[in-house]
């Protein structure tokens, strides 16, 4: 573990790999911690799909563990992607998780469900509060060059006037939730939810297919959207969240999907 400090602020930066039991040492005294470190790259789950479980699964102890140490509030970021798919409802935090475990690439959802029952056993055997949030598709203007996130292709190509090209019908229904939003969400919860809850993240206003994105920027951009011709049709591959629970605890989502998506531009170009 090795910690440097911001030399304009009173941020302490601290760097390990949480893959790695015991690598975790900090003597740092917490009061609250915001679990969010895990990789999101679809091409990682490809790559390195037990890398993927085990940064999540021993990750998650060795911040778990911290907390003890502390007696800290946990806000443990999981994923809506531990739900499976939708069939015929928006799925609310009654669902079950519904983890098809029969490829790699479930590598990411099933860690997130295992890291959600690490959560609920420190919290009943060492007395935590600690809270867990399923977000719905996050997206936001700092991408990586190298995401290979969906989201992350389409605005790279709507930044640099290139049209985007779907290898698929973008059939697929998602939750999208602006990056400042979700950001704003995770601190309600992180200061007002009540121990033990579980909370989906999701911006109701921003229910579309991956191919309405795609439109979306594409007309803020003034590109175009092709469809590859090969191209496939998805089905039983929606993943809608339900957010009433965490509208219901005092939080709004203030992006619809076509203001976020300028915003994203904007601070892209």
């Amino acid at each position: 573990t090795s910690a440097r400090h911001s030399p304009d602020s009173n941020i302490t930066y601290i760097q390990c790999d949480l893959s790695i039991p015991n690598t975790f040492n900090s003597t740092h005294k917490f009061d609250r911690i915001i679990h969010a470190a895990g990789p999101t790259d679809p091409k990682i789950y490809a790559q390195n799909p037990a890398g993927v479980m085990k940064t999540n699964i021993i990750g998650t102890m060795q911040i778990l563990d911290t907390a003890i140490k502390s007696n800290a509030q946990v806000l443990f970021i999981s994923s809506g992607e531990v739900y499976g798919n939708n069939t015929d409802h928006a799925f609310t935090e009654q669902d079950k998780c519904t983890i098809d475990t029969r490829t790699a690439r479930a590598c990411y959802p099933a860690a997130k469900a295992a890291c959600e029952a690490l959560c609920q056993s420190y919290a009943n055997m060492h007395d935590l509060h600690i809270n867990i949030v399923r977000p719905g598709f996050v997206y936001g203007p700092n991408i990586s060059d190298t995401s290979s996130r969906v989201n992350a292709y389409f605005l790279r190509s709507a930044i640099s006037g290139t049209n985007i090209v779907l290898n698929s019908y973008g059939n697929q229904k998602r939750t999208w939730v602006y990056v400042a939003d979700t950001a704003s969400a995770i601190l309600h919860v992180l200061l007002n939810a009540p121990r033990g809850e579980i909370y989906n993240i999701a911006a109701p206003q921003s229910v579309a297919t991956i191919y309405e994105h795609a439109c979306e920027l594409a007309n803020i951009t003034g590109i175009n959207v092709e469809i590859a011709p090969n191209a496939t049709m998805a089905t039983n591959a929606d993943s809608v969240l339900d957010a009433t629970k965490l509208t219901t605890l005092g939080w709004r989502a203030h992006y619809d999907l076509a203001t976020g998506l300028k915003h994203c531009v904007l601070l892209k170009r």
